[in-house]
């Protein structure tokens, strides 16, 4: 097939681009102009549906198989649990269930005395309930979680009773299975992927057409790992392009079988984050859990070390640079440290929130990529910001902002000269005068293999092109006690409703 056929021709080069697109540098660091690919030729054909059947067998690198479930946790409280989901690092080890949130069943589940046991008894923890505790708006998820023995990582399955009192009341038996062995390395950077369809004679908002070029585009700019939802009855073109980084082990897939989420939107996006956060716990410095297919980061800070360019270099070490920069911490207490727990000093950033930028599509929707439109608006769009978070510091998320996370963590706000998101969803020019080439003139550092016929991940190259020196502020803002004014509105911009902060040291 096509897509085999690309595959095979890349066999020697992992980090070369899965599809080629203009303004990239090549190894030599000279820039070329866009060329068609395979996957965008597939992605351009005609739908093709399949059914839903052995869908599971057909999959590569599956991970797990989702269905919700309904539990009574009383004679009167019968909830739907979304997810079960076993996370596992080398020193801890929980299982997380995923509920909608709503503050009734808060108040009812935290009046209840719950635990989580195995089947023999020979282990029984405390249930911890995160989602209701904070102040955050726009609530929509809440975690009951429980600690786990760390020596059943390596199982594929975990059978977890519930049970209520110091009577030990079985409430319910949840089985939860995932393949750890699929995700057995660490992450700087990882991504979410949610289920992409099109619209019939609607290409500029096909997901199919911009799932390959945002793949890549993340690829290229350090995203190391990405967590596909998939949809039993998901059109076959879709398998067909995560097939070549399926074979690089770049994806791995989670399989949606709901039948009410056949179709999912807005409503749905959350708890396939959330359960994106905790089978990411554990693996990812940093995640991407709600950035859609449309939308693109730009990041703007200083290349020190060799990354985060201008517009180019790793989105982790730009993150890291951010933080470096304003003395502030990364998981663990120190700049760049690993993740962890241990003395979270006052003011550490749990996420990097930022607002976007409304661009308009680009003139030729079927052929050409979104990144090649250099048209947006003026200012920041009124919408809620989208974000990238630390893992180890959040338990619960909505898609605008975490709603529970670590004592002492904070969401920091950056202004659009650091980092901005390009949002490609208009097709109004009136409204797009301004031109912004910073995306469509790219710069991408390359990874070149370690020695010949590895396959995989070579060590970083330092050729690039020369970064744009750009005027970059030198003051962040807190997102502190910003949320409820946010949530009201449901559209905001920063301006006059964050305050400045010096920055703490990180010594813990």
């Amino acid at each position: 097939s096509e897509v085999a056929a690309a595959a095979a021709g890349q066999q020697q080069h992992v980090a070369a681009p899965l599809v080629s697109g203009g303004g990239v540098c090549d190894s030599s660091g000279q820039e070329r102009k866009y060329v068609d690919s395979s996957l965008l030729q597939l992605a351009r054909q005609a739908p093709r549906q399949t059914g839903s059947k052995a869908a599971e067998a057909r999959l590569p690198r599956l991970l797990a198989t989702l269905q919700s479930s309904r539990v009574n946790l009383s004679d009167s409280l019968n909830v739907e649990i979304k997810r079960v989901v076993p996370s596992f690092g080398r020193n801890e080890g929980f299982v997380a269930f995923l509920l909608e949130y709503n503050v009734e069943l808060w108040n009812a589940s935290v009046a209840l005395s719950l635990s989580c046991a195995s089947v023999d008894g020979s282990h029984r923890s405390q249930v911890k309930m995160y989602g209701g505790e904070t102040g955050a708006d726009y609530k929509t998820y809440m975690v009951w979680k429980c600690d786990w023995p760390v020596e059943e990582r390596h199982k594929e399955c975990h059978t977890v009773h519930l049970e209520e009192g110091s009577s030990r009341t079985l409430r319910a038996s949840m089985r939860s299975c995932q393949s750890p062995k699929l995700l057995d390395e660490s992450y700087n950077m990882a991504a979410c992927v949610s289920p992409v369809w099109e619209t019939p004679g609607q290409p500029a908002n096909s997901g199919i057409l911009k799932l390959p070029q945002w793949l890549e585009w993340n690829f290229m700019h350090g995203v190391e790992h990405f967590l596909g939802y998939t949809l039993s009855s998901a059109d076959k073109r879709v398998q067909q392009i995560l097939k070549l980084f399926v074979d690089r082990r770049l994806v791995t897939q989670v399989l949606l079988t709901d039948a009410n989420v056949q179709r999912p939107g807005y409503e749905t996006q959350g708890w396939m984050g959330n359960d994106c956060l905790y089978r990411m716990k554990h693996r990812a410095r940093w995640l991407m859990p709600f950035i859609d297919r449309d939308e693109y980061l730009r990041f703007n800070v200083s290349s020190a070390n060799g990354g985060g360019g201008s517009d180019g270099g790793s989105f982790s070490h730009a993150a890291a640079t951010v933080l470096a920069e304003q003395g502030l911490c990364e998981a663990g207490g120190k700049k760049g440290g690993a993740a962890g727990l241990e003395a979270m000093p006052s003011h550490t950033p749990h996420s990097l929130s930022f607002g976007r930028f409304t661009f308009a599509y680009p003139g030729d929707s079927v052929r050409a990529f979104d990144i090649e439109s250099n048209l947006r608006e003026k200012h920041l769009a009124h919408l809620c910001p989208k974000y990238i978070v630390q893992p180890s510091l959040v338990h619960v998320l909505f898609i605008h902002w975490p709603t529970s996370w670590v004592q002492g963590t904070q969401s920091l706000w950056l202004p659009a000269a650091m980092l901005a998101g390009y949002h490609y969803r208009t097709a109004a020019r009136k409204s797009t005068s301004v031109t912004d080439d910073m995306l469509r003139r790219r710069r991408a550092i390359w990874e070149r293999p370690s020695s010949a016929g590895s396959g995989v991940r070579g060590q970083r190259s330092p050729r690039r092109c020369r970064p744009r020196e750009e005027h970059r502020p030198n003051s962040l803002h807190w997102m502190h006690r910003l949320q409820p004014q946010i949530g009201k509105r449901r559209s905001w911009t920063p301006r006059g409703r964050c305050r400045s902060v010096s920055p703490p040291s990180c010594s813990a």
